[in-house]
């Protein structure tokens, strides 16, 4: 379970990487975008989001662990946990609460119209400086 963890936390990480360079000719637009993220591994088999934030937070210099990522993410749920462990907007406030980039800067993009989410992403990513997380619900 240990290396699936990892993976996953790999996967989340070079999705966002791909995002950034698939869409910047696309947008029509020059992205710097740095790959040289700390990789964070899940601490358990749901602790997706906590260590996402951990990879997020990192970049920026501030660093939490996981179990306070989990119980901000938890008790600031807008979704029942049936949906996911990680709920999007648990995610979201506690970027908000833990990031350094400002008040309210962490935002949940949701749709179905790629252009505008990879667009809203990249905007995102280059506004806070930050890699981001990408939630994908086939």
């Amino acid at each position: 379970m240990e290396g699936s963890a990892d993976m996953l936390s790999r996967k989340l990480c070079l999705t966002v990487c791909l995002a950034a360079l698939l869409a910047s000719p696309a947008a029509n637009a020059n992205f710097i975008f740095s790959t040289d993220t700390m990789l964070f591994k899940q601490e358990t088999n749901v602790w997706c989001g906590p260590a996402t934030a951990q990879m997020i937070l990192y970049q920026g210099q501030v660093f939490q662990e996981q179990t306070a990522l989990w119980n901000k993410i938890d008790t600031s749920r807008e979704e029942p946990i049936s949906s996911f462990y990680t709920d999007p907007g648990g995610l979201r406030t506690t970027l908000n609460v833990f990031d350094t980039v400002g008040q309210d800067a962490w935002r949940v993009f949701s749709g179905t119209d790629q252009d505008l989410i990879v667009e809203m992403l990249m905007e995102s990513m280059v506004r806070a400086d930050r890699p981001s997380a990408i939630l994908i619900n086939d």
